[in-house]
């Protein structure tokens, strides 16, 4: 466990370097601005921006860097252990996350003075950051280029991301609502704004379902996607670099 929390240390350090802490903390910053005094809009639409957008490009351009530095792993064995590595990206990502998380909470108790759960705001926040810090990790290792990457959350974004913020403004149709559960971005966004309205206005059935969704896109992703995905890059990667005769040496 010791060793765990080091290496969490040594990503966030990292990420420091990468910058992705210094920026995420001026967006927050901004946002949270923008949510006390701005109070025609919405606060949802600022959550959804730092839950369900700037996770998935943020963290998906520092895991797309560790590749490119070959820093994904933290150890020699990690190869026998990716949910450990995997483990260890996420909690730093999540971490890095309550930069946005403390400075909304602020606004939303003592300038917006938003009636809610603050418990089921942290789990619905932190469920849907988890869900969409994997996502970030899923494009990061399935693209080869950062062209690819660029492409590949620029698409992500319009189409899954934007949906939500779209249909709450009354731009998609209510119709709509049941085709978009395919989003996890919808299905984060459902349950947070349930929470932050104050009071129920989705079905209890969807609710029950969207927290179903969520906790299972969380575990396929890690477990079906992205360990495999690891030991396939990385293990390879380590593998080629053993069988180099100049290792050897």
């Amino acid at each position: 466990m010791k060793q765990f929390g080091l290496d969490v240390v040594r990503d966030l350090k990292r990420m420091f370097d990468y910058q992705v802490l210094q920026i995420t903390l001026v967006l927050s910053i901004v946002f949270a601005l923008m949510m006390a005094l701005l109070r025609d809009i919405d606060v949802v639409h600022f959550i959804s921006l730092s839950v369900f957008i700037v996770p998935v490009i943020m963290f998906s351009i520092a895991s797309f860097l560790r590749k490119e530095d070959h820093a994904g792993g933290l150890d020699r064995s990690t190869c026998e252990k990716p949910w450990r590595v995997l483990g260890v990206h996420t909690v730093s990502a999540l971490i890095v996350e309550t930069i946005p998380f403390l400075l909304y909470s602020i606004i939303l108790l003592l300038v917006r003075d938003v009636p809610f759960s603050f418990p089921l705001y942290f789990l619905t926040y932190y469920a849907g950051a988890t869900l969409h810090v994997l996502i970030a990790a899923y494009l990061a290792m399935t693209s080869k280029t950062m062209r690819q990457l660029a492409y590949g959350y620029i698409v992500y974004v319009l189409v899954f991301s934007m949906t939500p913020i779209l249909y709450a403004n009354g731009i998609i149709p209510f119709a709509f609502q049941y085709w978009m559960l395919i989003s996890p971005a919808y299905v984060s966004g459902l349950l947070i704004d349930n929470v932050l309205t104050g009071f129920q206005f989705s079905s209890t059935w969807l609710i029950v379902l969207a927290a179903c969704l969520q906790v299972v896109e969380i575990v396929l992703l890690f477990t079906v996607a992205l360990i495999p995905l690891y030991r396939r890059h990385h293990c390879a990667a380590e593998e080629a670099k053993s069988d180099n005769p100049v290792n050897h040496h």
